[in-house]
């Protein structure tokens, strides 16, 4: 008998209550994974002697062994490859010890990366925090099948629409201590990296005991497995597998949006200190222009981040109503974008000054929030397409998203690399990418089908909400 998927499992209702503690469950713990992946961007430090502080700070003591730009990124470069593998190896992993499991999996590769922050050897460190973004990433796949499964089309769009709140959540937990902080309280942080990371890695038992109770392993009730028999006889010979997502053109379309989408929302904080070298003219002048900055550079992402709860109840709205999707999204996008670039040609001309002082940061904030509110605010309405399609069911959607995410992720760090071998020669080149990526998406949206053609384009008194 297959430990992992029984015959005679007792079947349990799918009730829209248990699908909310699942889904709290997983978010939570997408939550501790974003906490966990950003915090290395602030508790970066630098490495070398008595200015040496945070992880560059212990692992390499000696400023003679400091590492080039190339290898103090390598470790978001592992974890983002281990989003892509753990991403598209998800959906494969659910078939074979059905979702329960598969959530339990994950989770304990999770906190398999706790002892790579003793490990005294930087790359030992990166290895282990591979494990990180593998099991890290999954969990906002895992979610898909849940809302597929538990909720209702109306609660789908609603639940989709909450389900990204927990990335900008997580940076704004990482980011909020650093506002206003002065150098030495950014150092005393630093150096409690291990300790930081320790305290993270075992908050991440919560959402593991709690899948141990409450998980379920609903796609082998008898019930469930009777629809997806129905399903795959209206699919016929188009039985959904990994390799037929890979022939199928729209998988590289989502490819293409998802890394673009991910290049506006992830490079302008993560790699806002080369934006800043761009913005100065090198990199001396970035350090101290950072330096100066950094405390109004910190609400700037704050708010950027925090365009997220605005977006979701504005923005976000559009997948609840029979609207048309595709010039909508492409439009916010757009928005998003434009937004950016004004804001930093905002940064250059009218807040930076030579002897130091900030000039109308008011609208260098409000284009941040703006910014936020719609590149954030639009990733509900593009997560929801994959459950509007026509015989779209848990499956079909596991396999779309593992894939989106997964390969997204392989693009970003491609990009991502391109990117900081470009803006170590030339900052200014970099950005500039930074922007062409992020447009990208733009037109990407258009080579998709609308997922319902026959919904209004704009909205007027006849346009109804989605109801069912």
């Amino acid at each position: 008998m297959n430990f992992f998927k029984p015959t005679n499992i007792k079947e349990k209702p799918l009730t829209i209550a248990h699908g909310f503690i699942l889904w709290g469950l997983l978010v939570f713990a997408y939550f501790l994974f974003v906490v966990n992946w950003t915090a290395a961007s602030e508790l970066i430090g630098r490495p070398g002697g008595k200015d040496g502080y945070g992880i560059l700070g212990t692992f390499f003591p000696n400023a003679s062994d400091a590492p080039s730009i190339l290898t103090s990124q390598a470790v978001n470069w592992v974890i983002t490859i281990g989003r892509g593998i753990g991403s598209i190896l998800i959906g494969w992993l659910i078939v074979k010890v059905t979702h329960k499991y598969a959530v339990l999996i994950s989770l304990g590769l999770m906190i398999l990366s706790l002892p790579g922050i003793y490990i005294p050897n930087y790359w030992g460190y990166t290895i282990f925090r591979t494990f990180l973004g593998i099991g890290g990433t999954t969990m906002i796949v895992l979610i898909q099948p849940i809302i597929s499964a538990f909720f209702p089309p109306r609660l789908k769009s609603s639940v989709s629409q909450f389900s990204p709140w927990f990335y900008p959540l997580g940076v704004i937990v990482v980011v909020a201590p650093f506002v206003g902080s002065n150098i030495e309280f950014e150092k005393k942080i630093a150096n409690q990296w291990q300790t930081i990371f320790l305290v993270i890695n075992l908050l991440a038992l919560i959402p593991t005991i709690g899948f141990i109770i409450f998980g379920s392993r609903f796609d082998i009730y008898p019930s469930y497995l009777e629809k997806q028999k129905e399903a795959e006889k209206q699919l016929g010979k188009d039985k959904p597998s990994l390799i037929k997502f890979l022939k199928q053109k729209e998988t590289w379309y989502w490819t293409l949006l998802y890394t673009s989408w991910l290049i506006s929302v992830v490079i302008p904080y993560t790699s806002r200190k080369w934006i800043i070298y761009a913005i100065a003219g090198s990199k001396e002048a970035g350090e101290k222009v950072y330096g100066l900055y950094n405390s109004i550079l910190s609400i700037f992402f704050l708010l950027f981040h925090a365009g997220m709860f605005i977006g979701s109840f504005s923005i976000g709205l559009w997948s609840r109503f029979r609207l048309k999707r595709k010039w909508f999204i492409s439009l916010i996008l757009s928005l998003g974008v434009s937004f950016y670039i004004l804001s930093l040609i905002v940064f250059r001309t009218m807040v930076w000054n030579t002897d130091g002082s900030a000039k109308h940061t008011w609208l260098f904030y409000i284009l941040g929030l703006l910014m936020g509110i719609m590149l954030w605010g639009i990733q509900g309405v593009m997560l929801n397409l994959p459950h509007e399609y026509p015989n779209s069911n848990p499956k079909i959607v596991g396999y779309r998203f593992g894939l989106i995410w997964g390969l997204g992720y392989f693009g970003l760090t491609i990009l991502l690399i391109i990117m900081s071998r470009v803006a170590s020669a030339s900052p200014v080149a970099g950005v500039v990418l930074i922007v062409v990526f992020s447009v990208m998406s733009i037109g990407a949206i258009w080579l998709f089908k609308e997922p319902h053609p026959e919904y209004d384009t704009f909205p007027s008194k006849t346009t109804t909400q989605i109801k069912k």
